[in-house]
């Protein structure tokens, strides 16, 4: 069977405190976007083990993998003996941002439920995923949200309006401890408050939308790799004014309701020596229909 795991972009992030644990607790606004990877899942039948295997020979695809994570702890979780091999197509870019790992393992699990019939929503469900990783239920959902703590409480935003996405990605990625790392010891200061922000999404208010999108890891990335800082200026220069940084970096978003002005914009910054996707904000409708338990 063939499934899709979709990537996300963060419209907002705030860095709280940081636990005991060295984690942090954040505040952040995800949505989710039709790019994807596709995963590709085969039994194996007479053998214990589960095997990952992709087309970006750069990936991990170790026990380390999330996919791989994901799989073996429902395995252990429902007690089932069934093994698989996982062959992950990647479009999804590593080191971006944008949710890569995690959305291989929201899907792993997506389809589990779904062949052990399962409800994907149930919490039981969504703590298996939260001890794959703090973003992977969000994976599993793919519901524009609201994430705290580490990413494991999660609050839908009814979104007013949706956009196409123009993904602006620098030949070198970061990694998220490294930016966090920064953070801590660049003490760089946070405090916006991500209610203005949901509220402007929830009301359709484009202008102000604009003043709220907010990045603190925006800074800590750019002291890592400035290139971030020259992307966000172009696709100022532009006019694309609803433009950040996703997640820990290195991607870069602009969003916008003209396709036109985001392909003319893909092709000056592709020109420049940058990897480019355009995409959109995932269409829920169709999720739900393709997901759906039979």
């Amino acid at each position: 069977m063939i499934l899709q795991a979709y990537a996300k972009i963060n419209l907002g992030i705030d860095v709280l405190d940081k636990r005991d644990d060295d984690y942090h607790n954040i505040d952040i606004v995800s949505i989710p976007l039709e790019l994807h990877d596709s995963l590709e899942i085969f039994e194996i039948p007479q053998f214990n083990s589960t095997y990952i295997t992709s087309d970006d020979p750069t990936l991990v695809c170790d026990e380390n993998n999330l996919a791989y994570k994901a799989l073996n702890m429902m395995k252990k979780s429902f007690e089932f003996k069934r093994s698989y091999r996982i062959h992950i197509y990647k479009r999804i870019p590593t080191e971006a941002g944008l949710g890569g790992g995690s959305a291989d393992a929201g899907a792993v699990i997506r389809v589990m439920c779904k062949l052990l019939k399962l409800d994907p929503n149930s919490p039981e469900i969504l703590e298996i995923a939260r001890k794959v990783g703090s973003d992977v239920p969000f994976s599993v959902l793919n519901v524009p949200s609201r994430l705290e703590g580490m990413g494991e409480k999660l609050t839908p935003i009814n979104l007013a309006k949706s956009y196409y996405v123009l993904l602006v990605k620098p030949n070198k990625g970061l990694s998220t401890k490294a930016v966090f790392d920064e953070y801590d010891n660049g003490k760089y200061v946070s405090d916006k408050n991500m209610d203005q922000l949901i509220q402007c999404l929830e009301n359709k208010d484009v202008e102000v939308t604009k003043a709220h999108l907010y990045n603190a890891l925006e800074k800590p990335a750019i002291h890592l790799l400035s290139e971030i800082k020259d992307i966000l200026n172009q696709l100022n220069k532009m006019g694309l004014k609803l433009s950040g940084m996703s997640g820990s970096g290195s991607c870069c978003y602009a969003l916008s309701n003209n396709k036109k002005e985001l392909e003319e914009a893909s092709e000056i910054m592709r020109a420049r020596g940058y990897s480019v996707y355009l995409t959109s904000f995932l269409n829920r409708d169709k999720f739900l229909k393709k997901n759906k338990s039979k």
